[in-house]
């Protein structure tokens, strides 16, 4: 059954204060799927009609799961809890504590991996997603979540889930941006037009920042290569070519020695 509720922070209404009981953080729209005791089963993060049907299908089975392990059986306590991971009904930290990995199958051990490196970004992520006082606080989450994020998109290390996926690029960008580092920033950009591709709207913004970040790499160089960079001398390198690129010529400004 769907259930709209709508917050009027009227006092005495009932059910007024609901999404702030039920969601971990209020943000609007919130999605979830509610039991029968009205409790919180999983969160929505797609709103797409197949997003529903994929989230439907996993309580589906989850129930399954449920009445097996009430029957006794074991495998299926272990892939209950991997589910009711994925789904955010328990966190990794409850998933870690109740299995032996030693137990484990090759691809549930893969699984299991892969949830340890999604609990750690989550963590990050909700640094940066905190309510801050400052903007500064901000930029101080973003450098911290930011730092670490580009570290682990270096290795090819990314959240699994395709909205969390925006968030992580997204604090690479900004990081990026905070710390004038354009190819940081690029790594974050293009992990956001590689989710966002199919939305105009984001592609136009995506475009813009392409060019602001192209002129950000050029103020680099050209302060890389000290003023004028006449003669070639100091701060273009011996010779003329570890700083400026070959022929003195790449980001240094026409001329750059002649």
């Amino acid at each position: 059954m769907l259930y709209l509720n709508i917050m009027t922070r009227i006092e005495g209404r009932k059910d007024d204060a609901l999404l702030s009981e039920l969601a971990d953080r209020v943000a609007f729209p919130t999605m979830m799927w509610l039991g029968d005791d009205g409790k919180r089963l999983a969160g929505q993060s797609g709103r797409a009609v197949a997003d529903f049907e994929t989230t439907a299908g996993l309580l589906t089975k989850r129930a399954e799961l449920v009445k097996k392990v009430a029957a006794g059986d074991k495998d299926a306590k272990t892939e209950l809890m991997f589910l009711e991971c994925d789904l955010g009904i328990i966190d990794f930290d409850t998933l870690e504590e109740g299995v032996d990995v030693s137990k484990l199958t090759a691809k549930q051990k893969e699984t299991f991996q892969r949830m340890r490196v999604d609990a750690e970004i989550d963590d990050l992520l909700a640094i940066v997603s905190a309510r801050h006082k400052s903007r500064e606080a901000y930029e101080t989450a973003v450098r911290t979540a930011g730092k670490e994020f580009a570290a682990m998109a270096a290795k090819g290390v990314k959240p699994s889930n395709k909205n969390k996926r925006l968030q992580y690029f997204q604090a690479i960008f900004s990081y990026g941006m905070i710390t004038k580092d354009a190819t940081t920033a690029t790594v974050g950009l293009d992990g956001l037009e590689a989710g966002l591709k199919d939305n105009e709207r984001a592609m136009t913004w995506i475009n813009k920042q392409r060019q602001v970040l192209k002129d950000m790499a050029a103020d680099a160089a050209d302060e890389a290569c000290g003023d004028g960079c006449e003669g070639c001398g100091e701060g273009c390198g011996e010779g003329c070519g570890e700083g400026c690129g070959d022929g003195c010529g790449d980001g240094c400004g026409d001329g750059c020695g002649g």
